[in-house]
């Protein structure tokens, strides 16, 4: 009797491993001159200006995307000014330019004390940036321009004017939108010079938006006129992680071929990487190269034997070669070194449906659903058992609830 069909659909969901960064970009060179970005005119300033803007993308220890926001580079050595609450909690900073390359977290050079503020060293060299002005001499009704990347449209231009110095000139009050994500934004005069920092928007009221002295930043750190930038060095350890995270981002656009390739690099710079041997046989599987997906996930555990999701996606690869015996054994070690995953023990099932074992089968999908009640799959997977062995009613009740629960999502 053929499956039933959201048995098909739940079950290539399990090929979906848990992303361990969701947000990456494509790793590129960014080669421009270190100078201050000052033009003649508006439009020359902003084409220019966007070059030293950056996204900071925060994590959590596992790897999550945590929080994004704006930042922008104030020396040619990698220093970036964005808000303290943009990165607040995190785990790790990552930057990425327009033209998507990444830079990567060196640590804070300088946190002023009350104000929502960080500066931040990232690994780069001669890259484009902003020149930092004064707000002393700035009046209200001035005109300023702000560039962001709000909800991650990177480069996002807005303008505006000056309508307010509020706290004896801590704040400044302008009427250029800020929108979230896009904290941290250089708000510049009309020359290009930075003279204020985007931070927070008022809920009470439309357009009321804010702006942090350009002053607050500690003049000490950046660089004198006339110094040359430093040169930064890299490391094949610092390399291997630029290819790592070009990987994951190729990854999570589903480019599966330039992320084999990104991974491939990752691994020839640093041999004993396991998430890269672990992500590359991810971006196989999905190409339908399982063999390939199963010796990426074999090399993965033996630098890690209680790495799980690597007993877990090579049970699916053998799955699909039809390896059902290798399969079972591969998802019973995952649930060996976490006794409460369900999607292994669904997995497990269907492996058991497949050799026509149907009692272990059912028992675990029934485990399945014991730990994730919500579980589509395994009442699906359990329903086609009871329906191939007579159990009609049963399979009903499991296919109605799996539609209920479907409709539900």
């Amino acid at each position: 009797m053929d499956e039933h069909p959201i048995l098909a659909r739940q079950w290539r969901s399990l090929s979906q491993m848990t992303q361990y960064l969701s947000r990456a970009l494509i790793l590129a060179l960014l080669v421009f001159s270190a100078t201050p970005l000052m033009a003649d005119s508006i439009s020359e300033i902003i084409a220019k200006a966007k070059r030293a803007v950056v996204e900071i993308v925060t994590r959590d220890a596992t790897g999550t995307p945590k929080d994004l926001g704006t930042g922008f580079f104030v020396s040619p050595d990698g220093l970036v000014v964005t808000n303290l609450h943009v990165i607040e909690g995190a785990d790790s900073i990552t930057a990425v330019s327009d033209k998507g390359a990444i830079f990567l977290f060196e640590r804070v050079v300088a946190q002023p004390v009350g104000v929502d503020l960080v500066v931040l060293k990232f690994h780069a060299a001669d890259v484009p940036f902003l020149k930092l002005g004064e707000s002393s001499t700035a009046v209200e009704g001035q005109k300023v321009i702000v560039i962001g990347n709000p909800t991650s449209l990177m480069g996002t231009v807005s303008d505006g004017t000056i309508s307010a110095f509020r706290e004896n000139r801590s704040i400044i009050q302008i009427t250029a939108p800020i929108s979230h994500e896009s904290s941290g934004s250089p708000v510049m005069d009309e020359t290009g010079q930075v003279i204020g920092i985007a931070t927070l928007v008022s809920s009470e009221g439309q357009n009321l938006n804010f702006a942090i002295p350009a002053e607050e930043v500690p003049a000490e750190l950046l660089e004198p006129p006339g110094s040359a930038p430093p040169t930064a060095t890299p490391t094949p350890a610092i390399e291997a992680k630029a290819y790592f995270d070009s990987g994951l981002a190729s990854l999570n656009r589903k480019e599966y071929d330039k992320a084999i390739g990104d991974f491939t690099e990752a691994i020839r710079l640093d041999p004993n990487n396991t998430l890269a041997y672990f992500n590359r046989g991810l971006a196989y599987d999905n190409t339908g190269n399982y063999q390939k997906a199963v010796s990426d996930y074999t090399e993965a555990i033996r630098f890690d034997s209680d790495f799980v999701p690597s007993y877990f996606n090579r049970g699916i690869a053998y799955g699909h070669q039809r390896n059902y015996e290798r399969a079972v054994s591969d998802y019973s070690e995952a649930i060996r070194l976490e006794p409460n995953y369900a999607s292994a023990y669904c997995g497990r099932g269907y492996a058991y449906q497949e050799q026509g074992n149907f009692d272990k089968a059912i028992s675990d999908y029934t485990e399945a659903i014991r730990l994730e009640p919500n579980y589509v799959a395994a009442y699906v997977g359990r329903g086609n058992i009871y329906l191939r062995t007579g159990n009609r009613a049963e399979a009903n009740a499991d296919f109605a609830t799996a539609k209920r629960l479907e409709a539900g999502q």
